[in-house]
């Protein structure tokens, strides 16, 4: 019942009824706050168990990640770890998936992304982030407090000169692309990456890496092909 009651809520959102929106309001408010049914939303795993009831700002942040997830096919995206849209022409990620802290994988390689939400900083618990083959520009500093994520794919994206330092807080990554790039410079800060493994730097404009690399005791393979050394 309360599952059929929140996809009513989501359906007279999402169309252009006579209802009074403000109506619509007050009946997400009123679920809310009434803690049996969040907590069955939450038990059911609708929701991010760690979402405030009290905040309904919440609500509305889920309904424009469901809005965004049905234009791309994307169903059931609450109860899934996993959030894979690939070669779909994207153009933009909401901030508001920043509140999926159930995520562990985060695949959108292959669109036409030019900029990633800071909001994405708050995924807790992400473990891989592919953002291979997009049209990034810069990547934004708070992608540094990932601090479960494992795997990171920034490869491929020609418009990106720089990485900010603030990925060097990365402690459990062991995997970093960036490859295929217009790098210019990688900080020093990338050699606090104390369980990188895997690091791709081929294909970048790199005149030269900072020696902390080489106190990344775990790293196993470096590839550093077709950059402008001197």
């Amino acid at each position: 019942m309360e599952k059929d009651c929140y996809l009513v809520i989501f359906q007279l959102l999402n169309k252009k009824t006579v209802i009074n929106l403000m109506t619509v309001n007050k009946l997400c408010y009123f679920i809310a706050k009434n803690r049996n049914i969040w907590t069955k939303f939450c038990l059911d795993s609708l929701f991010p168990t760690n979402i405030d009831y009290n905040l309904y700002v919440n609500y509305k942040k889920c309904y424009l990640i469901n809005e965004w997830c049905i234009k791309r096919g994307i169903k059931h995206v609450f109860s899934e770890t996993n959030l894979k849209k690939t070669y779909n022409n994207i153009t933009n990620i909401p901030p508001e998936l920043g509140i999926l802290s159930n995520l562990r994988t985060l695949n959108l390689h292959d669109n036409n992304l030019t900029s990633i939400p800071p909001e994405l900083g708050n995924l807790s618990n992400l473990e891989k982030l592919c953002l291979s083959s997009n049209n990034l520009t810069s990547i934004p500093p708070e992608l540094g407090n990932l601090s479960n994520l494992e795997k990171l794919y920034l490869d491929n994206n020609n418009n990106l000169t720089s990485i900010p330092p603030e990925l060097g807080n990365l402690s459990n990554l062991q995997t970093l692309y960036l490859d295929n790039n217009n790098l210019t410079i990688i900080p020093p800060e990338v050699g606090n990456l104390s369980n990188l493994q895997i690091l791709y730097l081929s294909y970048n404009n790199l005149t030269s890496i900072p020696p902390e690399v080489g106190n990344l005791s775990n790293l196993r393979i470096i590839l550093l092909w077709e950059n402008e050394w001197r």
